[in-house]
């Protein structure tokens, strides 16, 4: 799905995970990290079709590094479709 761009997605992924860890925003960050997630998805002709439970959990983990890198990708890969 994602593989042809992988550096951009790499780039992304790693937004995310500070953009979710940063406690800047006041609580937050863990929605800039998910809308960034959104975005790229979109700009990428994709669109996240998690339910809302899930996506909740994973930003909870991405908050609490219980979520590496590797396994943000795998979530938003399985969680990805084309619009």
């Amino acid at each position: 799905m994602l593989t042809d761009r992988t550096a951009p997605l790499r780039n992304w992924r790693r937004l995310t995970l500070r953009a979710g860890k940063e406690p800047c925003l006041c609580r937050g960050s863990k929605r800039v990290a998910f809308l960034a997630i959104g975005v790229f998805l979109s700009i990428n002709g994709l669109k996240l079709v998690a339910d809302q439970v899930d996506a909740i959990q994973t930003m909870l983990a991405v908050a609490a590094s219980e979520v590496d890198e590797a396994g943000l990708a795998a979530w938003i890969q399985k969680n990805s479709a084309p619009k």
